[in-house]
């Protein structure tokens, strides 16, 4: 009776233990999987979409590359890395980075509508300007979704994760030669990244949807401000660095 009792808590630990690293597992293998999946669609489609768009086109979609990367650097501004790395995670601390990271994303999206014209005339790339301002909504979508992101990566659900990168995915190429069946070529591109963002926004709110249980909360984003500012300046200064 005493060995049962001194060996009914290892055996907990070992099956708590087992189940981790199981979880641990599956969640490399669906990584695995959904990178090598996106990484396969998005080759076939630069290929193809190579045979009927010019280098200048390509050359906009960089530029429109580097301004969603710097989008959602301030977006997440570090916070869903600090929600995932906390021990203790409370309601208040998920509420407090959803409404933050939505109302930057809000604030990024405004900018980048406003500032449309100035970085087109500093890059002298006239079109420029509407094809950033398509972002601007799929950028706001995306934001809304990045509590919903870190709650799928916490969790090791790694296989939601691949399902909405593989789909945000099939919306890029479906967006981009959609434009082109319809005789606008100059937006296939573009269109194909607004759609690829909107698309994974809606498959992780899909995935993960937990609507926040109360406003924002200044204890709960002290808790986690530091951890995140640190992280945030890390990738500023690697992206500046690049």
């Amino acid at each position: 009776m005493a060995a049962r009792r001194q060996g009914g808590p290892h055996e907990a630990l070992a099956q708590h233990d087992h189940a981790l690293w199981s979880a641990f597992a599956a969640s490399v293998r669906d990584n695995i999987a959904g990178e090598t999946a996106v990484q396969a669609l998005r080759l076939g489609a630069t290929v193809a979409l190579a045979r009927a768009l010019t280098p200048g086109d390509f050359g906009l979609f960089r530029i429109l590359l580097i301004i969603c990367a710097f989008a959602t650097l301030f977006t997440e501004a570090g916070i869903p890395d600090a929600l995932i790395q906390r021990d203790a995670l409370r309601p208040e601390h998920e509420s407090t980075a959803f409404w933050l990271t939505s109302g930057l994303g809000a604030l990024v999206a405004g900018v980048l509508y406003a500032g449309a014209p100035v970085i087109a005339r500093l890059m002298a790339m006239p079109r420029l300007v509407e094809s950033a301002r398509l972002l601007c909504l799929p950028i706001l979508l995306a934001a809304t979704a990045v509590t919903s992101d870190a709650r799928l990566r916490r969790e090791l659900r790694f296989g939601a994760l691949a399902v909405a990168d593989v789909l945000g995915e099939v919306g890029f190429i479906t967006a981009a030669f959609w434009s082109l069946a319809l005789g606008m070529p100059l937006w296939s591109l573009p269109a194909g990244l607004a759609a690829r963002l909107s698309l994974r926004a809606a498959t992780l709110w899909a995935a993960d949807a937990r609507l926040p249980r109360g406003a924002p909360n200044a204890r709960a984003a002290g808790d986690f401000a530091r951890f995140a500012s640190t992280v945030c300046g890390a990738r500023l200064l690697t992206a500046i660095s690049s």
